[in-house]
């Protein structure tokens, strides 16, 4: 499972995309195709899970394996929140792009929380 974000460590507000696309394709094409790989976790505060606040945010899964992906999604649920599964790795571009984002929304409304929660979809998400 892959839960980082390639921030530029001399803008540490700007994201440093990978030659790969995404943090998570360089690590799928590091460890080969035999490897399930997954992104998820990339826009979860530290705060969130330090004090048990798991309902406020949608952990979102990305990955070429739809198995792997479910696994994930399972793992969420088991820490309280709720997983939702963002399709393919190409995805967890956006989705590491959303955490610099939420960086920002943070660092403007002096917050230290602020996450992603999905909204129109049921309360809890099985597999599609």
């Amino acid at each position: 499972m892959d839960v980082t974000v390639p921030v530029d460590p001399e803008k540490p507000r700007h994201l440093r995309v990978p030659l790969g696309g995404s943090a998570t394709e360089e690590a799928q094409t590091l460890l080969g195709l035999e490897t399930r790989v997954v992104a998820a976790f990339q826009n979860i505060s530290h705060v969130h899970l330090e004090h048990g606040e798991a309902g406020a945010c949608d952990v979102l899964v990305c990955g070429d394996d739809a198995g792997a992906r479910q696994e994930a999604i399972r793992l969420a649920e088991l820490l309280g929140f709720r997983g939702v599964d963002a399709g393919p790795a190409r995805n967890a571009r956006a989705v590491e792009s959303l955490t610099i984002l939420l960086l920002g929304i943070n660092r403007r409304y002096r917050a230290s929380g602020a996450g992603i929660r999905i909204t129109g979809i049921s309360e809890t998400v099985k597999d599609n």
